[in-house]
């Protein structure tokens, strides 16, 4: 569950029910993404927005079917599309990659071309176009930094 609380303290107040994994902000604070991951047949992992304040105006915006889960999310620094990382790491591929849901119109493209073993941190570098995420190209541990630059995706 998805939890609101004050900086100054008092109640919290649930906002979202079953949710999986992390919670990320729009830039103007309105909005959250988060995942519910069911794990069976029917839905794997799906990605949903919703309102920051209550949870209000939930919305699905995309799904993967077992074994592809969905591991982080960012809005794109205007709001108007999520940037997510989806793919499958049971078979020792590289099979992780990024896509870019417009969230008007709902429409799915690569982001970038590169695949990874496992991606598991999406974050935006302050003032710019560019991402960082923290990936893995093999099967093991040790995870390392990418930068990935707008231009690159041009």
């Amino acid at each position: 569950n998805i939890y609101r609380i004050s900086t100054f303290g008092g109640v919290p107040s649930k906002i979202i029910d079953n949710s999986s994994g992390k919670v990320n902000f729009s830039p103007d604070g309105k909005k959250i993404t988060f995942f519910r991951c069911n794990l069976n047949q029917s839905e794997g992992c799906s990605l949903w927005i919703a309102d920051a304040n209550d949870g209000k105006n939930e919305r699905k915006i995309t799904t993967r079917p077992i074994p592809v889960r969905i591991s982080d999310a960012v809005f794109s620094s205007d709001g108007k599309s999520v940037i997510f990382a989806s793919g499958q790491s049971l078979n020792a591929a590289n099979e992780f990659g990024l896509t870019q849901i417009d969230l008007q119109t709902g429409i799915e493209s690569d982001y970038i071309s590169e695949k990874f073993f496992d991606i598991i941190k999406l974050a935006w570098l302050p003032d710019t176009d560019e991402l960082l995420i923290t990936a893995s190209k093999t099967p093991n541990k040790n995870f390392h930094i990418w930068l990935i630059s707008k231009a690159q995706n041009e």
